[in-house]
């Protein structure tokens, strides 16, 4: 993949990156939904700011930094249908799916025993774009967070997948499409001396985390349900303030 460079006659240039799309198009626009194949992915956090400093476009000409994550290019034909992307993992478990709706994922049953995370909507989760032509989308590599009262929250800043090979899977108008997915590891996190072992485990305790967070959550949520439900019927004062100290303690 290549990107392409512009310098001005002033004292700046700019960088279009990643044309590999533009290559695998050739000659001819696709008569159907259409999966280019991604540029190798880097486990990376990153703000997408210039400096490092996560800013809002103003106006067309400002330059768009790109995000951390996998860039998914696909060329719809038309607006027509839902569009959802899913990635695959090596084991053939899908670890993440995206739709042009929005909701629609779900937080699997945890493998390990004695890890309890209830399956729920993961409705924070980003919406893939439907324009007709190309589209662009970044998966920022995390899997699904935990479970918040709060739609909007609910979903999101997941712990990221350990490095590896993965599969895209685009279904859109009757037909799906599949491209492979490198992601390799941070090479300043492996200068460092972190091994593949060492994100395992950060994996499977970040995972607890988002389970842990998810039933603290759901309980926190029916905790309040059951102060609303005990003030409608006059209960005693002390009953309520009992269930407002554990709130508390559980924020």
């Amino acid at each position: 993949p290549a990107d392409l460079v512009l310098s001005t006659q002033g004292r700046s240039f700019w960088i279009l990156d990643d044309l590999s799309p533009l290559h695998q198009l050739r000659d001819r626009l696709p008569a159907r939904a259409e999966l280019f194949r991604p540029r190798t992915a880097y486990r990376m956090r990153y703000a997408s700011g210039f400096g490092g400093v996560e800013s809002a476009r103003s106006s067309p000409d400002q330059p768009q930094y790109p995000p951390a994550g996998a860039m998914v290019a696909y060329f719809l034909p038309d607006t027509a249908g839902t569009v959802s992307l899913e990635v695959v993992d090596s084991a053939g478990a899908v670890v993440r799916r995206f739709t042009s709706e929005g909701a629609g994922e779900r937080l699997r049953e945890p493998e390990q025993p004695g890890m309890r995370a209830p399956t729920l909507e993961a409705v924070g989760t980003p919406r893939l774009p439907k324009q007709a032509g190309l589209n662009r989308f970044v998966w920022d590599l995390s899997l699904p967070g935990p479970w918040d009262a709060n739609a909007q929250r609910s979903g999101r800043n997941g712990p990221m997948v350990l490095p590896g090979r993965y599969t895209l899977r685009l279904t859109a108008g009757g037909s799906t499409r599949e491209q492979p997915l490198e992601l390799r590891t941070d090479p300043r996190v492996a200068a460092e001396g972190v091994s593949e072992a060492d994100l395992r485990e950060q994996l499977a305790h970040n995972l607890r985390v988002r389970d842990l967070v998810t039933e603290v959550n759901q309980l926190v949520a029916r905790l309040r349900q059951e102060k609303e439900r005990l003030s409608g019927n006059g209960a005693a004062s002390g009953q309520l303030r009992r269930l407002e100290a554990l709130e508390r303690a559980l924020e």
